[in-house]
């Protein structure tokens, strides 16, 4: 039994090689993921925001930042509990 998100994908592949009871890898990876949840989400009517991929670089991101508006929240997808999330409220904040 894993009790972080972090394990939770090593965990689902050793229960499948092990021949264990346990969740498909192929959707904890999904779910680890949270543009991709989000998205996923999004299409099937389930949320009211999308999620969008931010380029690399500062650049990147106030392009995205320009297209949505502000305040944005801004979180890495592969994140856990609530660190790397953070509110920008103005594209300074991004350098």
């Amino acid at each position: 039994i894993n009790t972080t998100d972090t394990w939770s994908l090593p965990a689902a592949e050793l229960a499948r090689e092990l021949g264990l009871p346990g969740p498909d890898p192929e959707s904890v990876t999904l779910l680890r993921d949270k543009r991709r949840v989000r998205e996923t989400l999004h299409a099937h009517g389930l949320s009211r925001s999308t999620a969008l991929a931010v380029p690399p670089g500062p650049e990147g991101a106030g392009e995205v930042l320009r297209a949505v508006g502000l305040p944005a929240v801004l979180k890495d997808s592969a994140g856990t509990s609530s660190r790397h999330v953070w509110i920008v409220h103005d594209e300074e904040a991004l350098h």
